[in-house]
């Protein structure tokens, strides 16, 4: 019987590290790579801690700007207008019904108009598609650079149309960290503004810093996540969203502890009944 439980045991562990291994993070993109991968509108590059930046892994990562014609993107090719993005991701195109489609954010007018973020002017976006062998999570760095009211906002759908989420990454009245001076020169990619004051560059260069942020993967299947970056009006300062360590992580399933329990119930159940056939095999 002894044997038995410690095989049972054994088998437990073996059950818990399986189930374990299944919810490690799996990395789909740290830009070590480039863009290998990703569908890129507007001004998207992948850069290295030499922009004044340091990556939250590998060596890579992602830029996507609200750079247009009229300044000097990072990648040689300008972002268009913001209606473009919006298709791209696969968004509404209209104002109204691209933020009807967004989760509600504040000041709300009369009416319950929305007044912020209305996003009109040059604006960058990136997609990737990836397979969830099962329900998870998709999860990635964030930094956004610049002290326009410039918004940020992704994507994430599936193939066949039926799930499709959309959340801000980031509008002026969602933030409530500190900006901090960054080591990214964005100043001179904005050429309708001279450099050469102090004010400006601190107001272009400043950063959130990096965060982590997530978004739910509810079932196995194909999908699609997009980022995008908007002006908040056309001609208006330049913001950059950096990106990072793009992850998915697998939902456990079985949970570990619930299994091993229910198992060690049945298996001590087992263990019991088979004593009780020994003793009363005794007796006889």
């Amino acid at each position: 019987m002894r044997i038995g439980l410690i095989r049972c045991s054994l088998a437990l562990l073996l059950l818990d590290a399986h189930a374990l291994a299944h919810s490690q993070s799996v990395l789909l993109s740290g830009f070590e790579s480039g863009l290998a991968g990703w569908n890129t509108l507007g001004d998207v590059s992948v850069q290295t801690a030499a922009v004044g930046l340091a990556p939250t892994q590998g060596t890579g990562f992602a830029f996507v700007t609200t750079l247009g014609s009229g300044e000097i993107p990072y990648s040689g090719t300008p972002s268009p207008n913001d209606s473009a993005t919006r298709e791209f991701l696969g968004l509404p195109g209209g104002i109204p019904q691209f933020m009807a489609q967004m989760p509600a954010v504040d000041p709300v007018g009369p009416g319950g108009a929305i007044l912020e973020p209305p996003i009109v002017g040059e604006g960058g976006a990136m997609t990737y598609r990836f397979y969830a062998s099962q329900s998870g999570a998709i999860a990635f760095d964030w930094d956004r650079i610049g002290r326009d009211a410039d918004s940020a906002f992704l994507s994430l759908w599936s193939d066949d149309g039926s799930i499709r989420t959309n959340d801000w990454i980031y509008y002026a009245g969602s933030f409530t960290g500190t900006f901090a001076p960054s080591g990214v020169d964005l100043c001179p990619h904005q050429t309708n503004t001279s450099c050469a004051d102090p004010s400006q560059v601190a107001f272009y260069d400043a950063e959130t810093g990096w965060s982590q942020m997530s978004v739910d993967v509810p079932q196995a299947g194909w999908y699609t996540i997009g980022f995008g970056v908007g002006e908040i009006a056309e001609g208006t300062a330049p913001t950059v969203l950096a990106l990072d360590n793009l992850t998915f992580t697998p939902s456990p399933v079985p949970e570990p502890a619930s299994a091993t329990l229910m198992l060690l119930g049945i298996a001590a159940a087992a263990a019991a009944r088979s004593a009780r056939r020994q003793v009363s095999g005794t007796r006889a």
